[in-house]
């Protein structure tokens, strides 16, 4: 089918949904056809994790990610977070052409021939999705096709995944984006504000104090029971743990994203358990960072639990969501340069995590007594409220663990 009729017709029926969107030609494409203050960028493979994160954050607004074949093909291990969360508000659209078209029309008014991507080979995005859990799938080779899918994945609960067939021609004349990537975050931000779906607080907006939940508390948190042999050496300790958990929650931390780590792991499991609270977890730790920003702008409290050794697949998150679109989130991540690494499998974190932080701009601090972790957490979240950035905390063994 046409590129430009299925996005007209997409046009047609959003509404007023949401819509994250991928790179390239078919992301100026969508804004030009569908053009809204409610449209992101999202740069491959973020568009399904950040879209994944607004969708949790705001449960009442649609959300749409739209992107290519070959943006999808690189984040398709988030297809496996979206079916397990299964939010009933995302719909997933592929404009699933079976080539790269958009880097062979750099310094041409044609095209130096597109380059195949996988599905136009032997691979299959909707058998993908389905193996990754999606119940609602569907793959549309023509206009009246697709606005069925489309009808019917807005008018029930989903998450829908939609491969649109179309054509690989060149775009045709359109206009310049109106706005860069920086402009069209702040512009997105302040059209969730008009609606009444976030807060100015979540736009670095000072509200004259300390903005934590009023019902927060310490008193009720969750912990799943566990049976541990005490054993010599270092092992995680359930009440350092828990005094982690409880400083995040009483700084307004409702939403936790993680890869499960052996450092961190009875904070994580908390959250699992906490019904307070949305956690989420991840494949891979760039995919959870995108999720926490995505609910970050959604005006959510989010934090990202993982392993140091993760921050080495997150510097495209970082610059792009990070600092070009002001997505944030509080960061704590387990194992440290110096302190107490006790398995040489753990060299890489000594190789990664500051330097990485550091050469970002990203603003970190290690944790050296868990007594202080109220405070130092409390003052991380503020940071990441205030400036709009993401804060990362580490945490040492010696921090979560018992001798």
């Amino acid at each position: 089918m046409k590129r430009w009729k299925a996005i007209e017709a997409f046009d047609r029926l959003r509404n007023d949904a949401i819509v994250v969107h991928g790179t390239g030609g078919m992301g100026i494409e969508v804004n030009t056809k569908s053009p809204s203050d409610i449209n992101i960028y999202s740069p491959m493979p973020y568009p399904t994790p950040v879209g994944l994160g607004l969708a949790l954050a705001l449960p009442k607004q649609r959300v749409v990610v739209t992107e290519g074949d070959g943006s999808a093909l690189s984040g398709i291990s988030s297809l496996a977070t979206v079916a397990n969360v299964a939010p009933a508000n995302l719909i997933h659209i592929v404009w699933d052409n079976g080539v790269w078209l958009s880097p062979g029309t750099m310094g041409t008014t044609g095209h130096y021939g597109p380059l195949p991507t996988a599905t136009g080979g032997r691979t299959d995005l909707e058998v993908l999705a389905r193996g990754a859990g999606f119940e609602h799938t569907s793959t549309v080779k023509t206009l009246e096709g697709f606005e069925a899918a489309l009808r019917d994945a807005f008018a029930k609960g989903g998450p829908y995944y939609i491969v649109a067939k179309v054509d690989r021609e060149s775009m045709p004349e359109v206009p310049a984006k109106l706005f860069g990537t920086v402009e069209q975050a702040i512009s997105f931000r302040r059209g969730l504000i008009r609606r009444g779906w976030v807060s100015s607080g979540h736009a670095g907006v000072s509200m004259g104090k300390w903005l934590a939940p009023d019902n927060r508390s310490t008193h009720a948190i969750s912990i799943p029971e566990i049976e541990a042999e005490r054993e010599v050496g270092p092992r995680p300790s359930l009440e350092k743990a828990g005094i982690i958990y409880s400083s995040l929650r009483e700084a307004g931390i409702d939403f936790v994203v993680y890869l499960p780590d052996s450092a961190n792991y009875f904070v994580q499991r908390m959250a699992t358990v906490d019904p307070r609270v949305t956690s989420v977890s991840v494949t891979r730790e760039d995919e959870g960072l995108a999720i926490a920003m995505g609910a970050f702008m959604g005006g959510r409290n989010p934090v990202m639990i993982m392993e140091a050794s993760g921050l080495g697949l997150c510097a495209l998150a970082f610059s792009i969501l990070a600092h070009e679109q002001r997505m944030a989130t509080l960061i704590l991540y387990g194992h440290n340069f110096a302190l107490g690494e006790v398995r040489d499998s753990h060299a890489c974190t000594r190789w990664v995590a500051e330097p990485l932080l550091d050469a970002l701009r990203i603003p970190n601090l290690t944790l050296m007594d868990v007594k202080d972790a109220p405070l130092i957490i409390k003052q991380a979240w503020r940071t990441v409220r205030g400036q709009m950035c993401p804060v990362a905390v580490c945490l040492p063994l010696h921090v979560l663990w018992d001798e």
